[in-house]
């Protein structure tokens, strides 16, 4: 059962606004990054069940770069690979999201749960590992 749930091609959809932010981004020609734990196969059938994977430059996957977040590897290699004035870093997960972005600079933004998270966002955690900002929806955050 665990093979078959980490192999399988999830039936999963992105809601229209997600659609929408991430190709208002792409259109813009913002690189897209994505900085997710897990392992490869499950994280990329992901990707590729919503349809996800042409929006972006990159994608660092814990298994892949052999680190977790909040190691702050991944958010560096982005940093090498990517220059730019100003980086932004959208997640949900309070008890390690946050915390590496923050210590860089970032701008760092926290999609609040509408009930379907799997992560608490009710965790006791010192402020450096607290967002700047929180959002509701990307609607919040659309440039057009």
């Amino acid at each position: 059962m665990v093979e078959q749930y980490r192999y399988h091609n999830p039936k999963i959809a992105c809601n229209p606004e997600t659609i929408r932010f991430i190709t208002e981004l792409s259109a813009a020609k913002v690189p897209l990054i994505i900085i997710t734990d897990g392992r490869s196969v499950t994280q990329r059938n992901k990707l590729d069940s919503l349809n996800l994977s042409h929006y972006f430059d990159a994608v660092f996957i814990s298994e892949e770069v052999e680190k977790e977040k909040p190691n702050i590897y991944s958010f560096n290699q982005v940093q090498q690979l990517y220059k730019a004035k100003d980086y932004y870093y959208i997640g949900d997960n309070i008890t390690k999201d946050f915390l590496s972005p923050n210590s860089l600079g970032w701008c760092s933004i926290c999609l609040k749960d509408d009930g379907r998270n799997i992560h608490s966002q009710e965790n006791n955690v010192n402020n450096e590992y607290l967002p700047q900002q929180y959002i509701e929806s990307f609607k919040e955050l659309m440039i057009n």
